[in-house]
């Protein structure tokens, strides 16, 4: 098991139900969003950028990984989480595979109008992967 960083914060790694509950007054500078973006319709990406918009400090990054490649995908998005030691630990737990929507990086930033695509790489297993920037 990976030990956790030592220039980090102690908590970084820890679901928000562990963290003290003042934290959720601070800004976030970073913002996973892993596949979820696959799983959502418009209206539904509308109303999650304005939200992490209206938490996000200035200078905040989101990653994202979008199904790509391949016309299809698992029917639920994958689990990922970071233990205590903050590794990190996916799976995928639909078998069933249902069309990929293949959003295009010009998609994405209309759907997610807060954001701007600051890099992208398409990886070896068809996943898109992107950084967002807040827009100033």
């Amino acid at each position: 098991m990976q030990a956790a960083r030592s220039d980090l914060p102690s908590s970084w790694h820890l679901p928000d139900s562990w963290l003290p509950s003042q934290s959720w007054d601070l800004p976030v500078d970073r913002i996973l969003a892993w596949d979820l973006l696959d799983y959502l319709d418009v209206p539904q990406m509308l109303q999650l950028a304005e939200r992490l918009a209206a938490h996000a400090a200035p200078h905040c990054r989101m990653h994202a990984l979008v199904h790509y490649a391949a016309p299809g995908m698992p029917a639920q998005p994958g689990t990922w989480r970071f233990d205590r030691d903050g590794a990190l630990h996916s799976s995928m737990i639909a078998a069933e595979q249902v069309p990929a929507p293949r959003h295009s990086p010009k998609a994405l930033e209309k759907m997610l109008p807060q954001f701007r695509v600051e890099r992208t790489v398409l990886l070896n297993n068809g996943m898109q992967e992107f950084m967002f920037a807040l827009r100033s």
